[in-house]
């Protein structure tokens, strides 16, 4: 089992470049095909107004921003293009018409693995993450998100996964069983587990075994209902570049689950999301 398809999706933002970077990194190491979908609908906008002596303003002011969307999609893609050059990868350019919110969804579905960039954090939107939200729930391929600040141009060395032993974990550790296998050290951390995630321990580890994975299992525990708070705590302490987790969590089918959201607000390296 290995990658042999990845979509990223690249916006005119300063993080893109090393979104792509690290696609084109995972593409090579897999021997996979990198698609790269921009989606442009909606970015040119200008306030309305019916005001006779405004028309003509705005209709410049809308023109103006659509040549600099054109320009940007340009670069983009000439960088994407060179980017496949660099790396020896094979790979195809899409333009689309619709938003990200109707277009990633379907085309992630003839993918192994969707990379998409963490929103701004400046956003205060409630939907700030309605685009990670929805690839992750209608497409049924696993998601990697790359944070908004920092460059990973390469992860899945230092795994660690989030294990609480429902669907979505499970899920989540299936989809990254191709990068888990060539990691150097993955760690298998749960917190408060239930006597059944407790039993299922070994069953797991040596699943993960027959994969070739040599998984370390580690437990902690939290009484005040600050989970998020100790994996970040327990990631810094494993130097972890990658964490795999299930999206939704207990009782969360079609929402992402509150751990989840909470790495995803406080995002300080690569996280794989499945459903």
């Amino acid at each position: 089992m290995s990658l042999r398809d990845i979509l990223v999706v690249l916006d005119p933002t300063p993080q893109a470049d090393a979104r792509l970077s690290l696609a084109l990194s995972l593409a090579r190491r897999f021997g996979a095909r990198l698609a790269a979908l921009r989606c442009a609908a909606g970015e040119a906008r200008v306030p309305l107004s019916d005001r006779p002596e405004a028309v003509a303003i705005m209709a410049q002011l809308l023109d103006r921003l659509q040549r600099e969307l054109a320009a940007q999609t340009a670069g983009l893609e000439k960088g994407f293009r060179e980017g496949l050059a660099a790396f020896g990868v094979e790979g195809e350019w899409i333009l689309a018409a619709g938003d990200a919110l109707k277009e990633v969804p379907p085309r992630a579905r003839g993918a192994d693995l969707v990379i998409l960039g963490e929103p701004d954090p400046a956003d205060a939107s409630p939907d700030r993450l309605a685009v990670i939200l929805r690839v992750v729930m209608d497409s049924g391929r696993p998601v990697l998100v790359h944070p908004w600040r920092g460059r990973f141009a390469d992860v899945g060395q230092r795994v660690l996964v989030a294990w609480d032993g429902v669907r979505d974990a499970a899920r989540a550790v299936h989809d990254a069983l191709p990068i888990l296998a060539a990691a150097q050290r993955v760690v298998v951390f749960t917190v408060n587990p239930p006597s059944d995630v407790a039993a299922g321990r070994d069953a797991l580890i040596a699943h993960l075994a027959r994969h070739g994975i040599r998984a370390q299992w580690r437990q902690g525990s939290d009484a005040r209902g600050r989970v998020a708070m100790l994996l970040t705590r327990v990631l810094r302490e494993e130097s972890a570049d990658l964490l795999v987790m299930g999206a939704a969590g207990e009782g969360g089918e079609g929402r992402l689950g509150e751990v989840a959201r909470a790495m995803l607000t406080r995002m300080r390296l690569p996280v794989l999301l499945a459903a």
